[in-house]
């Protein structure tokens, strides 16, 4: 079971993960995270949600602009391909 809610009056995204009773629960900055007795995740919280979200898509653009400029992203793909090119040469022989 999978479900995510929004909760607009106090801007938390709440992603429910399992079906399992929380046992305890982590925070860390924004995120809290709750655990059901074997360890495993049941439902993770995001706290000023809009601000989180906002944030990490602003990263991610930032991230792709650099490497767009250095030429990373190019010499990486470019990589990529001789090294899937290989991987499929030897497979072939």
């Amino acid at each position: 079971m999978r479900k995510i809610k929004y909760s607009k009056d106090v801007d938390a995204l709440l992603i429910e993960l399992s079906d399992k009773q929380i046992d305890y629960a982590e925070e860390e900055g924004q995120v809290i995270i709750h655990f059901s007795k074997d360890g495993e995740f049941v439902l993770l919280e995001i706290l000023d949600a809009k601000d989180f979200i906002l944030n990490l898509l602003s990263s991610v653009v930032k991230e792709k602009e650099f490497l767009s400029r250095s030429g990373l992203a190019r010499k990486f793909l470019s990589s990529a391909r001789i090294l899937g090119r290989a991987e499929v040469s030897s497979l072939s022989l």
